[in-house]
């Protein structure tokens, strides 16, 4: 992700994630064996996904210059603007499959566990992305000195390319 901050964070997600999914395990009469392990190891890969496609989009924004606390809001805004639409239909997609796969899950207790467990992969994973993690982000996300980052940028491009020019 670029940012220590932002990995903490992604990592708390998807931790968030799992600890909703073994608490929903009980709840939903399932019990904790092989097929349902593995669905909670498969809902890590997933719960990432929503999170660090949020979480990198913000780092990525470049702020206008104003006061730090607006500059986070901002990159909230524009992060989820930018790649929320993208994540919503990824999401909304999972979902679907996971209902065509839920219509059969009256046959078969691999279909139950593989759709109540996705079902609260996706519900909870886009609760974290689209709510916990814009919220934390423009309350302590990083805000870095863009005209420093560009001028590092600029620098490291020019050695580059008298490095190429010597050679």
């Amino acid at each position: 992700t670029g940012s220590v901050f932002l990995a903490v964070l992604v990592i708390f997600s998807v931790l968030l994630v799992d600890l909703f999914l073994i608490a929903m395990v009980p709840l939903w009469d399932l019990t904790f064996n092989n097929i349902t392990v593995v669905h909670l190891i498969a809902s890590l890969g997933l719960s990432v996904l929503y999170s660090v496609h949020i979480a990198l989009s913000f780092y990525l924004v470049d702020a206008p210059n104003m006061p730090k606390p607006k500059q986070r809001v901002w990159k909230a805004r524009v992060a989820l603007s930018r790649i929320g639409s993208s994540v919503l239909h990824g999401s909304i997609a999972t979902l679907l499959a996971v209902t065509i796969v839920g219509i059969f899950a009256q046959r078969s207790y691999i279909f139950e566990v593989f759709f109540k467990l996705w079902l609260g992969i996706i519900i909870v994973g886009m609760a974290n992305a689209f709510i916990l993690i814009p919220i934390l982000l423009s309350v302590l996300g990083p805000t870095p000195d863009y005209q420093k980052k560009k001028m590092d940028r600029r620098k490291s491009f020019q050695q580059r390319m008298s490095t190429m020019n010597e050679q």
